[in-house]
């Protein structure tokens, strides 16, 4: 059911930090957007983090940099599969081949009643 893995991008005391997380449910799917005159394809992203991701995670306010942990915030970048270079600036990131996104949207479905339910998904739309 979470069968991708992502690497998420996170800024932290103006260093960025990268961690690998598995076990999550990367969706692409294309629309039709007006532009100018006419309608233009572009791409909309999903990222669906399962309970088993979600260890990894740290809330924005409970997060400090430490290795293999990640938070979630808007403006940080999702990429599809691993990525092992290096980037010292988001704007390096404009010149990766692997698909990416930035973080405009983050939404935390906590059912308490069913934890198998619980994630966080995250899109580059509000």
């Amino acid at each position: 059911m979470f069968p991708h893995t992502v690497t998420v991008i996170n800024q932290y005391n103006n260093e960025i930090k990268k961690c690998v997380v598995e076990d999550v449910f990367y969706h692409v799917d294309k629309i039709i957007a007006p532009e100018g005159r006419g309608e233009n394809f572009t791409n909309t992203h999903q990222v669906v983090f399962s309970e088993n991701a979600l260890k990894k995670y740290r809330k924005e306010s409970e997060y400090n940099g430490e290795v293999n942990t990640f938070t979630l915030k808007e403006n940080d970048v999702i990429i599809k599969g691993i990525y092992d270079g290096e980037i010292s600036t988001f704007s390096e990131l404009e010149n990766i081949e692997s698909e990416h996104f930035s973080i405009k949207g983050i939404h935390d479905n906590d059912y308490a009643l069913n934890s198998y339910l619980t994630n966080i998904e995250v899109t580059d739309w509000k």
